[in-house]
């Protein structure tokens, strides 16, 4: 098992997950679907304690996106309640699969910087989305 990658400390969050991970704008952290690989490995460990986590701009890619859907539906005790993942290149089936399990899992309260509660509580008639 890797103890550390692209200077992410993985064996101590393995050992004792994190509260909070910020990997936004790192330009020589975590990137690419490599990246994203190694970080879906951990997903199951670090969503037991993970509140916010920011991975905008990593370019993790479709692997990383569907793990992290499958993990968001399993659910249990996850208590994540800020996901930003701007600039993460998930996209088809994986950013499906990732924008359901976001609107539907209770915890989560802004993705992406959308403020995903009060969305589920009082639903737009009208949403536009700018690109």
């Amino acid at each position: 098992s890797l103890e550390q990658f692209e200077q992410l400390p993985l064996a101590e969050w393995r050992a004792c997950p994190p509260k909070k991970i910020d990997l936004a704008g790192r330009r020589n952290g975590i990137t690419g679907k490599l990246g994203g690989a190694v970080l879906a490995g951990l997903l199951p460990v670090l969503l037991r304690t993970l509140e916010e986590f920011d991975c905008a701009d990593q370019r993790l890619g479709s692997t990383f996106g569907t793990a992290l859907a499958s993990a968001l539906g399993a659910g249990g005790g996850l208590q994540l309640f800020g996901l930003n993942t701007n600039g993460s290149c998930i996209g088809g089936e994986a950013a499906l699969a990732l924008a359901t399990a976001v609107a539907t899992h209770p915890s989560i309260r802004i993705f992406s910087g959308i403020n995903i509660e009060k969305l589920r509580h009082d639903p737009p008639h009208r949403l536009q989305i700018n690109s």
